[in-house]
């Protein structure tokens, strides 16, 4: 289990560090990430999706319902498939 944890991070600063931190992920497991703040959307999905992370869905903290976290995601789970372009996770 990896952990990037950090409160009262605004997305601005959060997207870039999260998306440096699931590279440095061993691709030889899958990996979910938990967030407990609605920094859902379009650039958090195709950041999971690139690097073949699930978003692993919860209600807590002030998170949306999983209807509004699924529609924010674009009503699609990124993670591991076929599709996914793993050549930015060279390890």
């Amino acid at each position: 289990m990896s952990e990037f944890q950090r409160s009262g991070i605004e997305p601005e600063e959060f997207l870039p560090r999260r998306e440096k931190f699931l590279a440095q992920l061993p691709t030889r497991y899958e990996s979910g990430v938990e967030v407990r703040t609605p920094f859902l959307g379009p650039r958090y999905h195709d950041t999971l999706k690139a690097y073949g992370v699930a978003h692993v869905y919860n209600h807590l903290y002030g998170m949306p319902s999983l209807e509004e976290q699924h529609r924010a995601l674009g009503q699609s789970f990124p993670g591991p498939s076929p599709s996914c372009d793993y050549s930015r996770r060279a390890r």
